[in-house]
């Protein structure tokens, strides 16, 4: 049986991806990464939210994207 190369300095080589890859795959489907928060809201808002979704036929993160994209916008 063949022995192994075994190396514990936690470094890669050829085969390391530096990440260009997934830039690149993402600047073609025209995505941005996403990152998650947790907001307290008062219920009045969030139900807001929800009604003015469905009312739209969107998904409340949608309409989130769409209304602070609005507001940085127009804050330039």
């Amino acid at each position: 049986m063949a022995k192994k190369s075994f190396d514990i300095t936690g470094t890669k080589k050829a085969q390391e991806n530096d990440g260009s890859t997934h830039k690149l795959e993402t600047f073609i489907s025209g995505s941005e990464r996403q990152t998650t928060i947790t907001v307290q809201l008062p219920e009045r808002l969030k139900f807001s939210l929800k009604k003015e979704a469905l009312d739209r036929r969107t998904t409340v993160k949608n309409l989130l994207i769409k209304i602070l994209d609005t507001h940085f916008a127009e804050s330039k």
